[in-house]
């Protein structure tokens, strides 16, 4: 059957559609493009319709949120980072550099030692384009919270004397592909949570970290006993007296507990892609 999930999400399509068009305008003059990831599900993560715009520009991915992830599996072209990290501008731009090198060596050969190059930072809504940017810039230039939709124009932002940034609007995935993959961007932050099916997400997530990362989840909840995913959250209710009137069980309330735990990555590092 096809959730809600999927249909609700299809409606961010129209209100994105002036910012791809605003991308689109701006990137004859670009160099480069970054397209941010969330380092816990590369492949959910990545919009192939911003890839494609690339064309024959240098396209660069970076993962953010590396921190939370299980990097057990890497990619080989994804460079993986935590905005956290005291090295990371430094990093960024060794790689923008080395990626740029055939263009630098032109401009030397022309006399131009310090040539300045524009950058494009796109990716998903909430997926880190503004942190990025900001630790780029080793200072708050733009707005950063915790939630889909924050970033509504391009701006440009000049970062040091050989880059400057456009920071784009989120542009989401015109179509989803699964509803496991709407429940993994539910997961990493991309959906606003308000337009989720939460008990399908959480009993995706529950059934994923008890396949995958048992041992964990186990010894989070000090659950010893055989998995059912409605026994499960008994359990978790009862545990922490999340009870209506009547002594019924609050499964709404354990459901958005237990999200938020899977959210915030409490319980393990985690790798949304693996293999079954």
């Amino acid at each position: 059957r096809k959730y809600i999930v999927i249909q609700k999400i299809n409606l961010f399509i129209g209100h994105m559609a002036k910012s791809l068009k605003q991308i689109q305008s701006e990137i004859k003059g670009i160099d480069l493009i970054i397209q941010v990831l969330d380092a816990r599900a590369i492949h959910s993560s990545t919009n192939q319709e911003l890839v494609n715009l690339a064309k024959d520009r240098i396209l660069v991915n970076v993962a953010l949120k590396s921190d939370l992830a299980d990097l057990t599996d890497k990619k080989s072209n994804v460079y993986y980072f935590d905005v956290k990290q005291k090295n990371l501008s430094t990093e960024i731009n060794k790689i923008l550099k080395n990626a740029l090198k055939s263009k630098i060596e032109r401009y030397k050969a022309k006399g131009l030692v310090n040539p300045h190059f524009y950058v494009m930072i796109v990716g998903l809504p909430n997926i880190g384009k503004s942190s990025l940017i900001n630790a780029l810039a080793k200072k708050c230039r733009v707005q950063v919270e915790n939630r889909p939709g924050v970033t509504r124009k391009v701006h440009l932002i000049k970062i040091d004397k050989n880059f400057s940034v456009y920071d784009t609007p989120g542009i989401f995935i015109k179509n989803i592909d699964s509803n496991q993959t709407g429940y993994i961007l539910g997961l990493i932050g991309a959906i606003d949570e308000k337009v989720l099916p939460l008990m399908d997400v959480t009993e995706f997530a529950t059934n994923y970290l008890f396949k995958h990362y048992e041992q964990q989840i186990r010894k989070y909840f000090s659950y010893d006993k055989e998995y059912n995913f409605f026994n499960f959250v008994n359990f978790v209710a009862q545990k922490n007296c999340f009870l209506l009137k009547k002594e019924e069980l609050d499964l709404e309330r354990t459901y958005k507990y237990l999200f938020k735990l899977y959210k915030e990555n409490k319980i393990v590092k985690v790798d949304y892609e693996k293999e079954n």
